[in-house]
């Protein structure tokens, strides 16, 4: 369910943190209402969230990185876990660029 980040809250984000070239960051997607747990078995709420997908040095995507955003796109979310991990991450990572400049 996410989506290119252009134009969207991720944009946002990432300029206020001062990265402004967006061209080639395949990686990262947006997702407007993505799902955030505060506590086990508690309420679920939804954020705007950056997602970012950990891969392996062959490019298998083996996890996902989520940050939930702010409403307004300026900052994390004022959530206590603003940023959580899941999937195979041990010597895996988010790569930017073109595949050929990663490796």
């Amino acid at each position: 369910m996410g989506q290119p980040i252009r134009g969207t809250l991720v944009e946002s984000y990432l300029r206020a943190r001062g990265i402004g070239d967006l061209r080639c960051l395949p990686a990262l997607r947006f997702h407007p209402r993505c799902f955030h747990r505060t506590i086990e078995n508690g309420p679920c709420e939804t954020w705007p969230a950056l997602l970012a997908a950990v891969t392996d040095r062959d490019g298998t995507i083996t996890g996902l990185h989520r940050t939930w955003l702010a409403r307004d796109g300026t900052d994390k979310a004022p959530l206590a876990t603003p940023r959580r991990a899941m999937g195979q991450l041990l010597g895996n990572g988010v790569r930017f660029g073109e595949p050929a400049d990663v490796l």
